[in-house]
């Protein structure tokens, strides 16, 4: 995990997506905690408002909807792009 407090905003963002709010793990299954894709959309929309960014094409396929792991690792490449961009 890269930065606790980032890991926590991600969870407290994602978590109302999930039916299964229990033993939560970045292996945890996105489709076994109950997030369908349209769940998944609407997730990153309220990424990309809440933190003014944009998830960019290549991030977004059916592997970034595989675990919380995995929708956490794009997550964090798309907020630090924008963290990088706002240091230049």
């Amino acid at each position: 995990m890269k930065n606790e407090k980032l890991y926590d905003k991600f969870l407290e963002m994602i978590m109302p997506y999930f039916e299964k709010k229990e033993n939560i793990s970045l292996e945890s299954g996105l489709e076994e905690l109950g997030m369908d894709s349209f769940a998944a959309v609407r997730f990153l929309v309220d990424v990309e408002c809440e933190f003014g960014v944009e998830f960019p094409d290549y991030l977004i396929g059916p592997e970034m909807f595989q675990t919380v792991g995995t929708i956490y690792s794009c997550f964090c490449k798309v907020i630090d792009a924008a963290a990088a961009n706002e240091d230049n």
